[in-house]
């Protein structure tokens, strides 16, 4: 019987975190393009459809979804390593996963901070 440690678990996957960096970089960008074409007439048939689609949630908030997922992991990660005991065998790797994920909102947070100041200066 395999015993999965969620700590050890998110170790291997906190690094491909960083992948959301970019789409929450550019999602207020984004979403301004999105306002912009759906106002177009051209393009109102392609907002229509996308209401149409049997989607669990509305579009707008399905775009957002990505942005969540991190700080949702972040407290979710400290939450764990705040109860669990310095002797259970997931302990160290809990500490190590929520550093890592840490770092990562930081490193995420920076990168949108630098893109709106770049805007600015347009």
């Amino acid at each position: 019987r395999a015993i999965y440690l969620v700590g050890h678990i998110f170790k291997e996957i906190c690094p491909y975190f960083r992948i959301y960096t970019p789409y929450v970089t550019f999602y207020q960008r984004f979403l301004d393009f999105f306002n912009r074409v759906a106002t177009k007439a051209t393009s109102w048939s392609l907002f229509k459809a996308l209401e149409n689609l049997d989607l669990p949630m509305p579009y707008q908030q399905l775009i957002i979804t990505p942005i969540q997922r991190v700080p949702r992991y972040k407290l979710l990660l400290q939450e764990l390593f705040r109860y669990t005991e310095s002797w259970h065998p997931d302990f160290e790797a809990l500490r190590e996963s929520v550093d890592m994920i840490h770092r990562i909102a930081a490193e995420i947070d920076r990168n949108v901070l630098e893109q709106q100041a770049r805007s600015r200066l347009v």
